[in-house]
């Protein structure tokens, strides 16, 4: 099975946008769950929603509305979140890129709890986010992880993910 997610995902990895494929913002819906498969949350750190994930959304009700019809069913939640406390009821947060909102107030929450944090801002990382996708040249979904944060409030990433990610502050 850990065989077969790793080869859904280099296959989506390795696959260029077309005009009639997914839309981007699908693409990116899809690695969100995807993603948490890769992900072990501490469990050392209390965990009171059990083994089914929480997956939040911030400033994207279209996104929550995507994962709604995609995975509605693995996932414990599916959640809009209207303020930066609910943020520590969630597994799995996308904050949605917007210059008109200001996603610090999440993230300074998030850092005290075991939450991998999304966006695709190329400040997201510096800022103390954990994940962020990026488009490459070719036009395909990247990642870049900051591995120090992610350590730092409990998640580990399984390896094979790690190198079909760049690492956030590594040359």
């Amino acid at each position: 099975m850990k065989f077969f997610r790793l080869s859904f995902l280099s296959f989506l990895l390795t696959t260029p946008l077309i005009a009639k494929g997914p839309s981007l913002d699908e693409l990116k819906v899809a690695f969100l769950y995807r993603i948490s498969k890769f992900v072990q949350w501490d469990t050392s750190l209390e965990n009171p929603n059990g083994p089914r994930l929480n997956f939040c959304f911030v400033n994207s009700k279209e996104f929550a509305s995507m994962a709604e019809k995609t995975y509605r069913d693995q996932v414990k939640e599916i959640k809009v979140l209207q303020s930066p406390d609910e943020i520590r009821e969630c597994h799995v947060t996308y904050l949605a890129p917007s210059p008109d909102f200001d996603i610090s107030p999440y993230l300074e929450v998030s850092k005290q709890h075991p939450i991998l944090t999304i966006n695709d801002d190329s400040e997201f990382l510096s800022k103390g986010g954990i994940l962020r996708f990026f488009l490459n040249e070719k036009k395909q979904i990247r990642f870049e992880l900051n591995l120090d944060q992610a350590r730092k409030v409990g998640l580990r990433f399984n390896a094979q993910f790690l190198r079909l990610t760049k690492i956030y502050g590594k040359k």
